[in-house]
């Protein structure tokens, strides 16, 4: 939406712009040209519109920028999980330990077999990731418990250290 000088105009009062009608003189502070307008009014009706205009703009690209990145949120790690075949993940607070018991029990595999280099992490975006991988992301993300020691810690991701 684009405004004209007439639309301008015709409103009492445009302070995000500087412009507002009224009976003084005063001079633009964009273009230094004089203009009758309100007593605080400091800019003229045309530099008013174009200012009100590029305003209008922002707003339309920063709505534009939030919603490409509602759909688009950064990766962030929201699962333990092993990969035995296929990825299989508990909701968090659950551990490895508690995936390779449930693993046993529930679906009676062997979970000796399962070796520690295939166990990781599901992200938001539905990838299981290793736990050098999953220490980056969670960095990114800003999900470290204790970020403070996980700067002097190797890249090796724990759920403890998520949750």
């Amino acid at each position: 939406m684009n405004f004209t000088t007439v639309d301008l105009g015709q409103l009492d009062c445009w302070p995000m712009a500087g412009f507002a009608p009224g009976d003084y003189y005063g001079r633009c502070v964009h273009c230094i040209q004089e203009f009758v307008g309100a007593k605080h009014s400091t800019a003229c009706l045309s530099c008013a519109v174009k200012v009100k205009n590029r305003q209008t703009e922002e707003i339309v690209k920063m709505k534009q920028e939030v919603t490409a990145a509602r759909a688009n949120p950064p990766e962030r790690i929201e699962a333990a999980a092993i990969f035995h075949g296929a990825t299989i993940s508990l909701p968090p607070p659950a551990r490895h330990h508690t995936i390779l018991n449930f693993m046993a029990t529930v679906m009676g595999l062997d979970a000796t077999e399962v070796h520690p280099v295939n166990q990781g992490f599901l992200t938001n975006k539905g990838r299981f990731v290793n736990r050098t991988e999953g220490y980056y992301i969670a960095y990114r993300a800003g999900q470290f418990l204790k970020p403070d020691e996980m700067a002097r810690k190797e890249p090796t991701l724990y759920s403890e250290d998520v949750w």
